[in-house]
């Protein structure tokens, strides 16, 4: 577990615009909290790693920052704990430029050098410009450092323009309390990537990648609480490092978005028994708010390319149909428009640092009765264990008449299938054997088949209202509404398209679904022992657990 137990930094970390920086220096909050800039200090720091990338991938951090004549070397590795703002940091001034290998005993790092079969070398540099103001924000002693400068891999180069908040003594929520009072007047922007994040990507040349959800490093004796944290910053994580995808108009990075809100709507369900509460009922709020704003422009996306535009490339000539298909690309480009505005919005901005502190420091841990703090406190693993058996008994005793369903309980079985597959991929590090782990891989690749074609059934249930919706509209371009004759003909077009794709999707769920039935629990063996936890472990006793039938989510 890197980081555990070790000195620790508490860092939020806000994006800022190059042209704001004045402005944010000169902020009343900054003042109010009797800050008083220090002069602007040169830092230049070298990230070192081998040529496999050994310490990425065990995600540490090995850099030697250059400050005027001094050299101060620095790890940094996650503390294990849940929290996506926190990591252990060791420093040690140093005599030279390289890392100094000798001074790296009780780190992270240290047991990996014997297995290291290349030296480190440097991969690439970041040059700033830091100003640092001391802040007493509630009972908090914060400090602002604003870094103006770049990374340089020796082949690119980006930008560096950011807002750090380390806290010294106090509260993790003054944090984000004093970034939101900062927003309030000059737009920050959260983020989750560190400078070693955005030098290694810029190396890869994905300095502007799609964001995805990552493998979670949950472990046997995180507590529920810790194991909260860690996925649902994971969820908030994915979804804004989307935010300059979505403005560049790239639609997978909306798509990624709303993927993203889907798993944290999920992991609310799976916590619902420790998370309730006002701040939750907020959340959720902003997560339905933002569904809607990126739906349409999502399902447009779909029906053009799957139903639209096969249609268009056979009836390549037809009046009809070439009209229809500029109507609908116009709607899509209307609600593409739409939702890239949400994303870009400052509601959008501030949702993410609110709901980033109430993460971390929020109602459902500082007002938890006795109860429910004890639930909190309780190990993962068999909790774990108990939501992934009971979401599984929902897809097998749902899914027996799958072919018989109507679309409505077709649907819902989707719904389930989708929240196991992502309790699965959340929970999947837990497993601690071999064995274990290939049966949660062969789980979910077969939930995502499922998931798949149960999606593809439910997209035909939903397109058509869709369909008839957009026959009926002006054809664009010619000032006139489509004949009746123009709209049952595209009707009976795309009735026709569906229709033949209906068998073929039931096939493959059916396919699916007897697949899950014979992939085995990764949680526990046939004789019931949990397989969560490693074999020579102290079996731990979670606190009792009320199961609930989760609220029906949408699609």
């Amino acid at each position: 577990m890197p980081g555990a137990g070790g000195p620790r930094e508490i860092e939020v970390k806000l994006l800022v615009r190059r042209q704001d920086i004045a402005r944010l220096r000169r902020h009343p909050v900054l003042f109010a909290g009797f800050g008083k800039a220090g002069a602007p200090v040169r830092q230049d720091s070298v990230y070192f790693d081998d040529r496999r990338q050994s310490l990425r991938k065990e995600g540490i951090s090995l850099r030697v920052r250059h400050i005027g004549e001094r050299r101060v070397q620095t790890i940094k590795a996650l503390n294990g704990n849940g929290s996506a703002i926190e990591r252990g940091e060791w420093q040690r001034e140093v005599a030279g430029s390289r890392p100094d290998l000798s001074a790296t005993a009780g780190t992270p790092l240290a047991p990996m050098l014997a297995d290291l079969r290349d030296p480190l070398e440097p991969v690439f540099e970041t040059r700033v410009s830091r100003t640092e103001i001391p802040v007493q924000y509630g009972n908090s002693e914060i400090l602002l450092a604003l870094d103006d400068g770049e990374i340089d891999t020796g082949k690119a180069r980006a930008p560096i323009c950011e807002v750090e908040l380390e806290l010294r003594r106090g509260r993790r929520g003054d944090l984000f309390r004093l970034a939101q009072e900062l927003d309030g007047k000059i737009p920050l922007e959260l983020s989750y990537a560190t400078k070693s994040a955005r030098g290694y990507a810029l190396l890869d040349g994905e300095a502007e990648a799609i964001a995805r959800a990552e493998d979670l490093d949950l472990h046997a004796g995180m507590t529920r609480a810790e194991a909260f944290r860690a996925i649902a910053h994971d969820c908030l994580r994915h979804m804004v490092e989307n935010r300059a995808g979505v403005a560049r108009g790239r639609a997978e990075a909306l798509h990624q978005v709303r993927i993203a809100a889907r798993r944290f709507r999920t992991t609310m369900t799976l916590f619902r028994d420790i998370v309730s509460g006002r701040g939750a009922d907020e959340v959720k709020a902003q997560l339905r708010w933002l569904r809607e704003q990126t739906g349409p422009a999502r399902d447009l996306d779909v029906f053009i390319s799957e139903v639209v535009e096969p249609i268009r490339a056979r009836f390549s000539k037809d009046r009809a149909v070439a009209s229809f298909y500029r109507h609908v690309r116009e709607r899509r480009a209307a609600a593409y428009r739409t939702a890239r505005a949400a994303i870009l919005s400052a509601q959008f901005r501030r949702l993410a640092v609110q709901v980033a502190g109430w993460i971390e420091d929020g109602d459902w841990r500082s007002e938890a009765d006795a109860l429910t703090r004890t639930r909190q406190d309780a190990p993962i693993e068999l909790y774990a264990g108990e939501q992934l058996a009971l979401l599984r008994r929902k897809v097998r005793k749902h899914g027996k008449l799958l072919r018989a369903m109507d679309d409505a309980g077709r649907h819902e079985l989707r719904i389930k299938a989708k929240k196991l597959r992502y309790a699965a991929e959340f929970f999947a590090g837990l497993a601690a054997t071999k064995k274990a782990r290939k049966r949660a891989k062969e789980l979910i690749a077969v939930l995502r088949r499922l998931q798949d074609a149960l999606g593809g059934l439910n997209d035909i249930a939903v397109r058509k209202s869709l369909a008839a919706e957009l026959a009926g509209k002006i054809a664009p371009g010619t000032g006139r509404r489509q004949s009746a004759r123009e709209r049952l003909f595209i009707m009976q077009l795309i009735a026709g398209h569906q229709e033949a794709n209906i068998g073929r999707l039931l096939d493959e769920a059916e396919e699916a679904y007897a697949g899950f039935r014979k992939v085995k629990p990764f949680w526990k063996t046939r004789a019931g022992r949990p397989l969560l936890v490693p074999a020579t472990a102290k079996q731990p006793v979670s606190a009792p657990a009320v199961p609930q039938e989760a609220p029906r989510a949408a699609a």
